[in-house]
């Protein structure tokens, strides 16, 4: 079986090659390890994509998406339902409204996380199948970047340009402005996430590095076994953090294993706005972070 995995175009976005489309990367690993034959479309700021798709001739086509995407998502169904036997939508929208792309045309639409259900997605005749999460993130294979052009994703950390990473799953908070679906936090092994970084320095030359997850603070034992391993490698890296997860002792420990940015989710100066949020915060939090 031939499948293409798309990554759409984000013509909304400042910039659409800043982060690499992880979440199809992992579906991409997924489908190699398993003997597919794959071929990955990486729309992101090109020029004359509809061309491109077009052309697609696979029996399989599998795109993910954020809600942002609907119109293209809706535009790839009509620009390859001639050439290609299924369609499948996978990531964020697929998983908040999978009904919107079924009325559209997705013969099949994956909620939640997919690694174990994609294998099934390519063949059920169902429309909506809910994947079950992945307990062990360790058991996966690091993200396919090998299937695009990662040199063309433009993110710079101390002059440098950077890659990113996810190293968690999951959140326990609830705030109003966020599609996080479990309020259970994943954890990958400190010695899983190392080892991915030097995979990343090896193959591709980069030491600059985006950690991605939604707080990257959250657990402190983690952090501080994560820091005493990555100070070995030389490497700067950025990370997000809530206002009320952090405290001097953590930030010295990590400037001194080469954090140089960390990004600090304040979202509004007003109480009345945080509570509205459900953020869970105070002002006196972002103040004094």
């Amino acid at each position: 079986m031939k499948i293409a995995l798309i990554n759409p175009p984000s013509p909304f976005l400042i910039n659409d090659r800043v982060f690499l489309p992880l979440g199809i990367l992992y579906i991409a690993s997924v489908l190699r390890e398993k003997g597919y034959e794959i071929e990955f479309y990486d729309l992101a700021k090109t020029n004359n994509w509809q061309e491109t798709v077009k052309n697609i001739k696979k029996d399989v086509i599998c795109v993910t998406g954020t809600t942002p995407h609907y119109l293209y998502l809706k535009e790839i169904v009509s620009l390859s339902k001639n050439g290609s036997k299924k369609l499948i939508a996978v990531g964020p929208h697929a998983t908040i409204d999978p009904q919107s792309l079924v009325d559209i045309g997705y013969d099949t639409v994956v909620v939640g996380e997919g690694e174990n259900i994609i294998e099934e997605a390519l063949s059920t005749k169902e429309k909506i199948i809910h994947g079950t999460p992945v307990e062990d993130l360790d058991s996966l294979s690091f993200p396919a970047r090998d299937l695009i052009d990662i040199k063309s994703y433009n993110f710079i950390i101390d002059g440098k340009n950077a890659v990113h990473t996810v190293f968690t799953r999951g959140c326990p908070f609830n705030c109003g402005f966020c599609c996080n679906i479990s309020r259970k936090t994943k954890f990958r092994s400190v010695d899983s996430c190392i080892e991915e970084l030097k995979f990343i320095i090896k193959d591709f030359g980069i030491e600059r590095f985006m950690f991605f997850d939604d707080t990257f603070t959250l657990n402190k034992k983690w952090v501080t076994e994560f820091c005493e391993k990555i100070s070995k490698l030389d490497v700067k890296w950025r990370c997000f953090v809530r206002a009320d997860k952090v405290d001097r002792e953590l930030l010295k420990m990590m400037k001194g294993a080469g954090c140089a940015e960390i990004g600090v989710g304040v979202e509004s100066g007003s109480q009345k706005i945080l509570d509205i949020m459900n953020k869970k915060t105070k002002v006196e939090d972002n103040t004094k972070c």
